[in-house]
């Protein structure tokens, strides 16, 4: 193959690697600012969330259901604060994220979920708190 038949192919095969990557990750998480997960690790159940106050008293937690939030993706420029009671701002225990993936310091207590649009830094999957945004998606495994 001459250097202009590889440079085609080359070209084409970068072209097809980014196209499979942005259909994996807008496609499988669509467009919300938070994901959250039912297992650690990003793994299990997730539901997506955007902008907004989420309580389970008000049925808005979607497949995700109360009391199961264990993992959250949070995407650049969004903040999202999990509580455990469903009060006004949420009540009791409560952890808040900015970018990037977290297994949560309270497993399996959220009932109230709030997403914020802000700016923050990202990290890789594990405890501790951040400061900006969320990104939630339902899949399961």
């Amino acid at each position: 193959m001459n250097g202009i038949g590889r440079n085609i192919l080359s070209s084409l095969v970068l072209t097809c690697c980014l196209i499979f990557s942005a259909t994996v990750i807008y496609g499988q998480w669509g467009n919300d600012a938070v994901i959250v997960f039912d297992q650690t690790n990003g793994r299990g159940t997730s539901q997506g969330f955007n902008v907004g106050e989420y309580r389970n008293d008000r049925r808005e937690l979607g497949s995700l259901g109360n009391d199961r939030a264990s993992s959250v993706y949070v995407a650049r420029g969004y903040t999202v604060r999990l509580c455990e009671a469903e009060g006004r701002n949420g009540g009791g225990r409560c952890e808040q994220y900015g970018e990037g993936y977290h297994n949560l310091l309270y497993s399996n207590t959220a009932s109230y979920i709030q997403v914020t649009g802000f700016g923050g830094s990202g990290g890789g999957w594990g405890g501790g708190g951040g400061n900006t945004g969320v990104t939630a998606v339902s899949y399961t495994h």
